[in-house]
């Protein structure tokens, strides 16, 4: 499936620390609650909302097996201001000649290590 980048995505309030709408569901994903998924579920569709500190990236991905692949899964960032999320899907490529290789944007966010 192609990767698609949109700078201008449905939930991007950067720094609000309200979920957009009221959600039944809330979970921290992390000890300091630095990472926080919101949800709701209803027939048809899953909604999420991520509220997550950070100075850098930010990823979040479903599998139906809780493996990295295959998997759905979105990258956002923000950068000079103005949020963007890349969608992707992630798949087992055994004949793969591309190694894993960091990437740095200042300030220090490294990312692929």
């Amino acid at each position: 499936m192609p990767s698609m980048t949109s700078s201008k995505p449905k939930t991007a309030l950067c720094g609000s620390p309200l979920p957009t709408e009221e959600f039944d569901f809330q979970e921290s994903l992390d000890a300091d609650g630095k990472y926080v998924l919101f949800w709701n579920v209803n027939k048809t569709h899953i909604i999420f909302e991520v509220h997550v500190e950070t100075k850098g990236y930010i990823g979040f991905g479903m599998s139906p097996n809780g493996k990295m692949y295959p998997a759905d899964v979105v990258v956002g960032w923000v950068k000079d201001g103005v949020p963007h999320f890349q969608y992707n899907y992630t798949f087992m490529d055994p004949k793969s000649m591309y190694p894993n290789v960091p990437y740095t944007e200042p300030p220090n966010t490294q990312c692929g290590v």
